[in-house]
């Protein structure tokens, strides 16, 4: 709708994408200047994955050219963004752990709603894989840290998990799944000190799947999960991806761990099944306003 009105804001521009930060997707920068959103929603990729390609099939970025499009949508005025972190595989030389991440995408989230004066806006993140542990890290440090993140504290309203893996309170099985998740996603190990934090004795990843059972359960949460193998594996089933409480809603989709987050056309069935959750999550939270 908006590339019709402001063709001149939606031509594609040639620069090469550097793969960490947020980036803006929807609307452009310019337009966002002049008009408030009235949702904010961050994608945040999985392990080996990355900010474009982990959402991208056929060259269609689903939260880009298909949801804003949607009836439902347009009238909430999103803006959509999605952050990259150092979560690269084999070779990798950061000593980033899912915490620092967490604070990398906090601080840049601070920072672009400062700048743009989006500050009160309500925020949904839209999570991949390991991503969603990020973002659950995320959401932990702001009530931590409320004097520095006070605004995302309140206004993080609502998580859509894609095969997300929700076992850290059993701390062997819940290695076993992002070995898995590591496994599928490169044939080289993965960054030794990054699994080094999924280790059955680390205290980080069960502080923050404990955690988040309280932080979390004030949110519109939405659990996404694979129904498909990747290499003869169900990487994250459903024990692993759903969180259990009474404020999640579940969906199952014919996918593999890595198709679980990208579409390449908006009549694709397994598309419909996910944007009418994700659109019906989007509604309910619009309806109020961060407090």
């Amino acid at each position: 709708m908006l590339d019709r009105v402001f063709p001149w804001l939606f031509r594609p521009r040639h620069k090469k994408d550097e793969p960490f930060g947020l980036l803006q997707l929807y609307p452009p920068p310019e337009y966002t200047r002049y008009t408030k959103p009235g949702i904010e929603i961050i994608a945040i990729h999985g392990l080996g994955g990355n900010r474009l390609r982990s959402f991208t099939k056929d060259d269609n970025i689903w939260l880009k050219d298909f949801l804003p499009e949607n009836p439902r949508v347009i009238p909430l005025h999103p803006k959509v963004s999605t952050f990259g972190y150092d979560a690269s595989v084999a070779f990798g030389k950061s000593v980033s752990k899912i915490r620092d991440f967490a604070f990398q995408l906090l601080n840049e989230l601070e920072r672009t709603r400062l700048d743009s004066q989006t500050t009160g806006v309500p925020i949904v993140f839209v999570a991949h894989s390991v991503g969603g542990i990020v973002a659950k890290a995320a959401l932990i440090i702001a009530h931590e840290r409320e004097e520095h993140y006070r605004d995302i504290k309140a206004c993080v309203k609502g998580i859509v998990f894609m095969g997300t893996p929700h076992v850290g309170s059993d701390l062997a099985a819940a290695t076993k799944v992002l070995r898995d998740i590591a496994n599928v996603v490169a044939v080289r190990t993965v960054r030794k000190d990054l699994l080094k934090a999924l280790e059955p004795k680390s205290q980080e990843l069960q502080d923050i799947a404990e955690q988040f059972v309280h932080r979390g359960s004030g949110l519109e949460v939405v659990s996404i999960y694979e129904q498909m193998l990747t290499r003869r594996v169900l990487v994250v089933d459903r024990l692993s991806a759903t969180l259990g409480v009474s404020n999640e809603r579940l969906v199952a989709i014919p996918r593999n761990h890595s198709g679980i987050c990208k579409y390449s056309r908006q009549d694709e069935g397994v598309y419909a099944m996910v944007s009418g959750a994700v659109v019906s999550l989007l509604e309910n939270i619009h309806r109020n306003s961060c407090t």
